[in-house]
């Protein structure tokens, strides 16, 4: 009797996993076809419950390097961390939506190069004033460089039209 009851219940088990499967098919196959015909509407749904963000703008993060230090390639490696991290950090503060665009767009980031410490001071500056995040990189002063010297700036991430004012006339690192 207990093995007839235990067959009975492992098969109505099974009827309610396939029952459930085939309602989460439908269900899937019905939003598929409902998000192909009304684009317009499912991607403002999802924008709604901020699963896609409205923007026609790209957003990266710029890394200005000092090539006049004549850093070795660990050396800015480790800085540009530094200022990624850095201006990581102060967007979760200061522009969480910024943040959020910026990671799902692709997180880019691009690292020029200036041979000037005045430079990178004009253009933290300028940074500064359009509101952009900053995150200047002080060497401890361990390894290669004298200490407290400015060795990377991070700009960002904002989008690249607004950071481009700051830093475009930069040439790749």
């Amino acid at each position: 009797m207990k093995g007839k009851l235990l067959e009975n219940v492992c098969l109505h088990a099974r009827l309610s996993v396939i029952s459930l499967y085939q309602t989460v098919l439908l269900a899937t196959s019905q939003l598929i076809i409902y998000c192909i015909f009304n684009v317009k509407e499912y991607e403002e749904l999802l924008i709604d419950h901020g699963l896609l963000f409205a923007s026609d703008s790209e957003y990266k993060l710029v890394l200005v390097v000092r090539t006049d230090l004549n850093m070795s390639k660990g050396k800015i490696a480790a800085q540009c961390s530094h200022a990624a991290v850095g201006a990581f950090a102060k967007a979760q503060k200061k522009d969480p939506e910024g943040l959020k665009l910026w990671q799902y767009t692709g997180q880019a980031k691009v690292a020029l190069k200036t041979d000037s410490l005045d430079e990178v001071k004009q253009i933290c500056d300028n940074a500064k004033k359009m509101g952009l995040i900053t995150s200047l990189i002080r060497d401890a002063g361990r390894t290669q460089i004298a200490p407290n010297s400015i060795t990377v700036l991070g700009v960002g991430p904002a989008p690249k039209d607004i950071i481009d004012k700051v830093t475009g006339h930069l040439k790749l690192l």
